[in-house]
């Protein structure tokens, strides 16, 4: 008698939200649990399909992860509002595209129904059946699709615990009904640590929002469905950053909350590039290098600001430019520069107009400091590869995240609102030169704490760190599934 064949591999389905920010780490989530052994079936929107496709190609083509295409529906309103990302006004620290990205997001639901009713049809064996969805915190409909199909859903959360137990509390409770100091600012409760807020660290309309705005009614929704829908959450930080903050968000969540990150590709090599070729002539620690990621920009007049300040530092330079937030389509970025700047700073800068490699550009050893709107991904990826930080956010939960970064890991200096060029002088030369023996005794300290997370990120994936091991009970987790239904 012919021994039966071994049993398909486990599968799962992952879902990304809409935003490239939210993109970046399913990936890195799709390659981890595939190389311990899953199918993965990722559904992506089509925007999304191209540039998973090359990263996935490059980096896990042995893996088994297969990329569904959801078939929206067929008009005008969903994937181009998904692109007015990049000329959005984000220097006026707006929620730009946020509200629009959450609103399209429900438009997935019924093309994410309709595969999975596919895997679940009766005969079909290839793939299995998943035994569980794991999905972005702003889809939490997904709660109720797992259910129809008998399978929990794991959320997957990408800005940090610190950030998402604020923003919790202030959507839910809305600022107006908290107390104040003598100074006007906001007394969040609930937190890990005493915190306060002042008025500029609320997002637009959030200090007059009542119990009918339009975001109370969606985050407290979220948040709800999120914390008691979820049978476990999976996170992009890790424990030894901010373990207090992790635990606190764990306090609010019926399933366990395991940090997993940095969700980034470490320790990789350096492809060539005309990027890596301009630093590797530059001296260890002595280039400024500014980008405000994919989905953002600065204004028209900032830019100028920027670059002016950029000239007048003296330093090299390598900027990733993009078209201004308040000018229209067409023209690009280094249209707006000041006159005669990229003749003056040839020598020692570089534009790039296009997409770079940042993880690669930031693990260079020339780069020396980092200009960054703080996104959670772009500050992983600062704090992984040892890079201080400028903090400059722009909408949403960055002015969180810089205030994490510079109050909490000590890792950046914060960039005031509506920055001279002679504050971005100030800056870029004090954590350039902060080795020097004359530096700032705040700056040479950042610096230091920068170089200390490099390696204690490091350490967390790991075999035996802390991140490692909370994939490891994850997957047992979801293997536990699996045992459950074949008894």
């Amino acid at each position: 008698m012919a021994p039966s064949p071994p049993p398909p591999p486990p599968h799962l389905v992952l879902l990304p939200s809409l935003g490239r920010g939210h993109l970046i780490p399913m990936l890195e989530l799709s390659t981890r649990l595939a190389a311990r052994g899953f199918i993965i079936s990722l559904l992506l929107a089509p925007h999304h399909s191209p540039f998973a496709r090359n990263r996935l190609a490059v980096e896990s083509s042995s893996l088994d992860i297969r990329l569904l295409e959801l078939d929206l529906p067929p008009n005008d309103t969903v994937n181009p509002q998904i692109q007015l990302n990049s000329n959005a006004k984000a220097s006026n620290n707006t929620n730009h595209h946020l509200s629009p990205l959450v609103t399209l997001s429900q438009t997935l639901q019924r093309p994410v129904e309709t595969l999975l009713a596919q895997m679940f049809l009766p005969g079909v064996d290839e793939p299995p059946p998943p035994l569980c969805i794991i999905s972005d915190f702003f889809l939490a409909w997904t709660v109720e699709v797992a259910a129809k199909f008998g399978i929990p859903r794991i959320n997957m959360e990408t800005s940090p615990a610190y950030s998402m137990n604020i923003v919790d509390v202030l959507w839910s409770h809305l600022p107006r009904t908290l107390s104040r100091t003598a100074s006007g600012r906001y007394v969040v409760p609930g937190q890990a640590k005493p915190m306060v807020l002042c008025a500029s660290e609320l997002t637009p309309g959030m200090a007059e929002a009542d119990e009918s705005h339009p975001k109370h009614l969606l985050y407290s929704r979220l948040f709800a469905t999120n914390r008691q829908g979820s049978w476990a959450t999976v996170s992009n930080t890790f424990y030894e950053l901010e373990g207090d903050h992790i635990e606190q968000f764990q306090s609010r969540y019926a399933g366990p909350v395991r940090p997993v990150g940095p969700l980034l590709r470490l320790g990789g090599g350096r492809p060539a590039s005309p990027e890596i070729e301009f630093l590797d002539r530059q001296a260890p620690g002595s280039v400024v290098y500014v980008s405000f990621g994919s989905e953002n920009s600065i204004s028209c007049g900032e830019t100028i600001e920027l670059a002016l300040g950029l000239e007048a530092s003296g330093k090299a330079f390598l900027w990733v430019l993009r078209r201004p937030s308040d000018v229209g389509t067409g023209a690009p970025g280094s249209d707006f520069l000041p006159d005669g700047f990229s003749a003056r700073t040839g020598h020692r800068g570089r534009l790039v107009c296009g997409w770079t490699d940042q993880l690669a550009v930031l693990s260079h050893p020339a780069v020396g400091a980092f200009i960054t709107h703080c996104g959670w991904n772009s500050a992983l990826e600062g704090i992984a590869c040892g890079v201080p930080m400028i903090c400059w956010p722009l909408y949403a939960e960055q002015t969180l995240n810089a205030k994490f970064i510079t109050e909490e890991a000590f890792c950046g200096l914060r960039m005031q609102k509506g920055p001279s060029r002679e504050d971005i002088r100030r800056v870029v030369n004090g954590l350039i030169d902060a080795d020097a023996d004359a530096a700032d005794d705040g700056a040479r300290a950042v610096k230091e704490n920068a170089r200390k997370w490099k390696e204690i990120a490091k350490a967390a994936v790991s075999e035996g760190g802390s991140s490692a091991k909370n994939l490891d009970s994850l997957v047992e987790g979801i293997l536990s599934l699996q045992k459950s239904k074949s008894c």
